[in-house]
């Protein structure tokens, strides 16, 4: 059976079995389900040439959908809620048409309080390229900010991938341009 009769006769729990052209599939090797969708987050805006190139990888690749979405670590605006207690942890801004807010630290709900001691500034989310909508990725950040085991805290400031990245960049920049850089994650813990 080829992998295009396979990828269309076989339902997928991660998505659909077209490619963006329309045509069946290859799927994965892992799973035999391709990919549905990619999403890049940085701390840098992305410039045209970025995007389209991006785009075209994807398209090669056959990429259901692709989001590119610009993280920024201070937005200026700021929300209050009536009484002392900050804005709740989650909470969502739409500023503009590709300007959104996001407080990814904040007061919860479940407790009545919240758990830091200092008032929560939410993280910025410019979309460069997006296929959902803004308060699904919102929602994905948010969950993001949560998958730090290697602390007790309830919640992270920022999603793991751009800590993560934080973090080997931080270790990276004390090594020589020679010198061999390990490849496992954990080496940077």
């Amino acid at each position: 059976m080829t992998w295009a009769a396979v990828a269309s006769t076989r339902a997928c729990s991660l998505g659909q079995s077209t490619s963006r052209n329309g045509a069946p599939a290859r799927p994965s090797r892992h799973n035999r389900c391709r990919r549905k969708r990619a999403c890049r987050t940085c701390w840098t805006i992305f410039v045209a040439d970025e995007v389209a190139g991006f785009d075209s990888v994807a398209a090669a690749r056959d990429l259901a959908a692709l989001d590119l979405i610009w993280v920024t670590d201070s937005e200026d605006a700021q929300l209050f809620r009536p009484g002392a207690a900050p804005p709740l942890r989650g909470t969502f801004l739409t500023l503009g048409q590709d300007e959104h807010a996001l407080y990814t630290g904040g007061s919860v709900e479940f407790y009545s309080t919240y758990p830091g001691m200092y008032v929560p500034h939410p993280v910025g989310i410019r979309p460069a390229l997006l296929t959902r909508s803004p308060r699904d990725v919102a929602t994905e950040l948010l969950a993001l900010s949560k998958m730090n085991w290697n602390q007790a805290r309830l919640d992270g400031r920022l999603p793991i991938t751009l800590r993560t990245a934080e973090q080997v960049k931080r270790v990276l920049r004390f090594c020589s341009p020679n010198q061999a850089i390990a490849t496992r994650y954990a080496q940077y813990m």
